[in-house]
């Protein structure tokens, strides 16, 4: 105890970092209480669990959820009329459509994610070939719709 009442002194001989500074690996503080996404959002998780985990894993689990719940509207618009074609084809655009906002949503948090954690690892060329994935990545999300003027 300290003489003045302040509680101990923690003196982090070994580097851990586990009572302040940063998270034991220098990607800044880590305070356990900010989420999983801002921490991506920021730059602050190792590049492999930025890419594994969510970029990779991600995408299929948001692609397959997301497919599955195109089925299910489609199935919902043939059961509001059943013998229409035009309530399946309805219920299939609006789950399209859904997906499709989701879909862009988590793939610009990806890849800015990638972009910003880029560097988060011992080896550099990781981090080159990271960011070049991040601007693939982008363009193949944003030159279909300029290309086939669907922005406007």
């Amino acid at each position: 105890m300290m003489p003045d009442g302040g509680g101990p002194v923690f003196i982090d001989q070994f580097g851990t970092g586990r009572h302040g500074g940063n998270n034991g690996h220098g990607l800044g503080p880590d305070d356990g209480n900010e989420p999983t996404w801002r921490r991506c959002l920021m730059g602050r998780e190792p590049l492999w669990k930025m890419f594994w985990f969510y970029f990779v894993c991600g995408h299929g689990v948001v692609y397959g959820i997301g497919f599955g719940v195109v089925v299910v509207f489609m199935i919902l618009g043939f059961a509001a009329d059943p013998g229409s074609l035009t309530s399946g084809l309805a219920g299939l655009t609006t789950g399209m459509v859904a997906l499709g906002a989701v879909g862009l949503g988590f793939g610009t948090w990806c890849g800015i994610g990638l972009w910003r954690c880029a560097y988060n690892v011992e080896d550099r060329r990781w981090g080159h070939a990271a960011r070049v994935l991040a601007i693939s990545y982008a363009l193949i999300i944003i030159v279909p719709p300029v290309r086939y003027g669907l922005l406007g």
